[in-house]
């Protein structure tokens, strides 16, 4: 039975063990999948069907596939092919429905939106995303609502609210320190640091960029921290640390060209340029520039596009063709109004103010600045270093006061833990105390079965004896007393002379005397109590040797006599019965008695030399148990060594 629990538990373990490792398998290749979404399409696809396979193995299919269209959504999405992406995020949508995976419905629906958006249809975004995030908060999905509060704040900074953009990004990263999410926490901490990087403060930009890429490093998720470093040049330019700036966009260059990243490629030539600019390297500058236009318009990434035309006009302008800057700025005019991107507007009013005063337009400089300062004061409207600043102090204090309560939570919940726990205890207490006074009941209950067993033996055998014992002395009295008498009462000795008749039958009476007197000695040891143990022994040991060619020795403690003569009596007949089993069964050569004081105890002990593993013969039955009999009756305690190198051993030790 114990083997087999034993084996249950293992296969169990292992099949616990098979399960979590299969499941961490699956985790690994959709890890793949997704770092192949961002750009490289061989390696996703075969990436995919890799995990499928997989999924389809250990029955989780339906959930996988679902997945795995996502990441197919997003390649797409990267890429630009809107409505293919749209095509696999309605599938993932529909297999994610068909068992109920809410994560994943939602981050369709989410990705959806984007697509939405890109195509100009997101009329009622902010109204469906709250809608998504109340339904995450209410199933504790924080990895969507993360996602959401992302998508608002760029879907208020697109619209030029950037105090309401500021309060998500603040939001989510107040949350995802508090469920530590450290993903979402460089997210947000890149996001509210491009904010503060618009705003002027480039040493609190700094900071925060600094712990994103920090993050970064620590999950080594490499295309966070390429996109943290990107911004980060930004604060290296404006703070006029070119070098600096320099290294980092070859960082971020070569990341994205070996990790197929257009997105992140042109805008790091975008910044990259701003940063020659600066340096009054027009020439490079405008090369970078060209290469990000080149790049957004494959990939129609128009926001970015549109940023990149306005950065080269303003080249151009510092470049001193304004020309070719008003050229530039007429035809994408309608291309950076029809994106509805505040910021760019904005930059474009101001690139065309400079434009039109180098030009000595100075009407239309004044209408252009005009236009410029109102989109800007629009902008700004309630958004400034300190409201950031109030925003943050007000999420961290509710972080705090969130805290506080799962703190309390917690201690709530550790109370009841250890009233639990202490109720357990005392369960195992009481249940342990049961178990051992069952234990304690059944092994009362057998030992006494045992101690009945053995007295019920040792009753039958001492029966057995008895009638042998009697058997013994009738056979004595029969054939030796009986016949004596016999021969006097027929009066065999009638044809002797008187005299000789007198001394036959004055040896016979003596005979008749002498086995009577053995046959009371056998019953009950007398000269015990006339002469002593020790002569007696001696006696004994001077009968052996003379009868049994045995060596007999001992040394007997002169207190010895002192004791009771049922102490004594009782001694001897343990002994004789020693001297019994020594003389059938052992084939010794010699034995020995000792009987000694020590602290104020009597030890007897009895050994001998036989060799009783090669006579095959021990010591039990009806003698052992009555030698057990007589050291109880005395208050001793006994201790048998049989088999051992030197033969038998017998010691006991009682109180006087």
């Amino acid at each position: 039975m114990k083997r087999f629990c034993i084996t249950i538990f293992l296969l169990s373990a292992f099949f616990t063990q098979s399960l979590a490792g299969t499941d961490d398998s699956l985790k690994v290749l959709l890890l793949k999948v997704k770092e192949a979404s961002y750009f490289d399409s061989t390696r996703l696809f075969i990436a995919g069907e890799k995990a499928m396979r997989f999924a389809k193995a250990i029955k989780q299919e339906v959930k996988t596939e679902a997945e795995v269209n996502i990441y197919y959504g997003n390649y797409f999405f990267y890429t630009r092919h809107l409505d293919v992406a749209a095509t696999y995020f309605n599938k993932a949508l529909s297999l994610a429905q068909t068992i109920n995976l809410n994560r994943i419905v939602t981050l369709a629906k989410i990705r959806l939106l984007y697509i939405d958006r890109e195509r100009g249809l997101a009329q009622n975004t902010l109204a469906e995303l709250n809608i998504l995030l109340e339904e995450c908060i209410k199933t504790n999905d924080s990895e969507n609502e993360f996602e959401i509060y992302n998508f608002m704040g760029i879907t208020h900074e697109e619209s030029g609210d950037f105090k309401k953009a500021v309060e998500f990004y603040i939001k989510g990263l107040t949350q995802a320190e508090l469920k530590k999410n450290e993903y979402f926490q460089a997210t947000f901490l890149n996001n509210i640091g491009l904010l503060k990087y618009f705003l002027g403060e480039q040493e609190k930009a700094l900071e925060d960029y600094n712990r994103g890429i920090g993050i970064a490093i620590r999950i080594n998720n490499q295309r966070l921290l390429s996109h943290i470093k990107m911004n980060r040049c930004l604060v290296f330019v404006a703070q006029k640390q070119f070098t600096e700036a320099n290294n980092s966009f070859n960082e971020v260059i070569s990341y994205a060209i070996s990790n197929k990243l257009p997105h992140e490629l042109a805008s790091s030539y975008v910044n990259l340029g701003s940063a020659y600019l600066r340096q009054q390297e027009y020439s490079t500058g405008i090369n970078y520039v060209d290469s990000a236009i080149l790049v957004f318009k494959k990939y129609n990434f128009k926001k970015e596009y549109n940023r990149a035309i306005l950065n080269k006009s303003n080249i151009l302008l510092e470049f001193g063709k304004l020309s070719e800057s008003e050229k530039l700025l007429n035809d994408n005019r309608s291309l950076i109004f029809g994106s509805k991107s505040a910021e760019n507007i904005e930059e474009f009013y101001y690139v065309s103010y400079q434009l039109a005063q180098k030009q000595n337009k100075f009407k239309e400089a004044l209408e252009n600045y005009s236009a410029y300062t109102r989109i800007k004061d629009s902008l700004r409207s309630g958004f400034s270093a300190k409201a950031v600043e109030e925003l943050q102090l007000k999420y961290n204090v509710q972080k705090k006061e969130i805290e506080l309560e799962k703190e309390k939570s917690r201690s709530l919940l550790l109370e009841k833990s250890n009233e639990k726990e202490r109720f357990m205890k005392w369960i195992i207490f009481f249940s342990g105390l049961i178990l051992v006074i069952s234990i304690g009941v059944v092994a009362f209950v057998i030992y006494n079965r045992k101690m009945r067993e053995k007295q019920t033996y040792f009753s039958k055998q001492l029966i057995i004896q008895t009638e042998e014992e009697r058997s013994r002395i009738a056979r004595d009295l029969h054939d030796d007393i009986g016949q004596s008498l016999s021969i006097l009462k027929t009066g065999l000795f009638k044809t002797e002379s008187k005299k000789t008749i007198d001394q036959k039958m004055e040896l016979e009476i003596e005979r008749i005397i002498d086995q009577t007197r053995q046959i009371s000695r056998a019953l009950y040891p007398s000269y015990i109590e006339k002469i002593g143990l020790t002569p007696s022994i001696a006696m004994l040991a001077e009968n052996i040797q003379k009868n049994k060619n045995i060596e007999f020795s001992f040394d007997i403690h002169e207190k010895t006599e002192e004791l009771p003569v049922a102490t004594k009596t009782h001694l001897f007949r343990i002994l004789q019965e020693c001297v019994s089993n020594t003389l059938k069964h052992s084939g010794a050569s010699a034995l020995k008695i000792i009987i000694e004081v020590m602290n104020n105890d009597f030890v007897m002990t009895y050994i001998d030399n036989g060799n009783w593993i090669q006579q095959n013969k021990t010591v039990n039955g009806m003698g052992l148990l009555s030698i057990k009999e007589r050291i109880k009756i005395i208050d001793g305690v006994g201790a048998v060594e049989q088999n051992q190198p030197k033969g038998f051993k017998l010691t006991v030790k009682f109180k006087s």
